[in-house]
Parts: structure tokens; C-alpha cells; sequence
């Protein structure tokens, strides 16, 4: 069964070898293109870590408390009159 299928296949592809030619080199290009693609996306990703291995950001978050407290006891001021003021509107 293996034997038959062989030899129908290679008279296939010696019956008609510009098809056959066209079909492999069809094949050829998109693997080829296939195999391109992988590589451009390997590089780009070691490059984007090289990258960002080389600029190595240093980001530092504090708080300045003294500020904070600032904006509050404003703000708390700021809620005490208008309690004050509606107090007195209603009395």
C-alpha cells in the first residue's frame, strides 16, 4: 500500500514540474516568511529588555506630611464656618 502511494505520487509531481516547482516554492516562502516573523519578534523583545535594563528608572514616592496637615486643618476650617453659617441661617 506504502509502494503504491509513493509511485503515484513521484508520477504525480514528474507529470506536470511546473505545478509541482510553483507548490514548493510557495511553500518555501511562506515558511520562510513564517520563520522571519519569529525572528523579528525574538529581537524586539530582547531589545525592549535591553532597553529598559539600560534606562533603569529610579522613582521615589514620599509624602510630606506638614503639607497634608496644611490642606486639612484648611479644609476643616473651611467646614466649620459653613456649619456655622447654616447654624445661625436656622436659628
Amino acid at each position: 500500500m506504502r509502494n503504491v502511494l509513493l509511485k503515484r505520487s513521484v508520477r504525480n509531481i514528474l507529470r506536470i514540474p511546473a505545478r509541482s516547482i510553483l507548490l514548493g516554492l510557495l511553500i518555501f516562502v511562506v515558511s520562510f516568511l513564517t520563520m522571519m516573523g519569529f525572528a523579528i519578534e525574538s529581537g524586539t523583545k530582547t531589545s525592549i529588555m535591553n532597553i529598559r535594563r539600560s534606562l533603569s528608572n529610579d522613582v521615589r514616592l514620599s509624602v510630606n506630611f506638614r503639607e497634608l496637615m496644611r490642606r486639612y486643618q484648611l479644609i476643616s476650617r473651611r467646614m466649620l464656618k459653613s456649619l456655622e453659617l447654616t447654624q445661625q441661617s436656622i436659628c
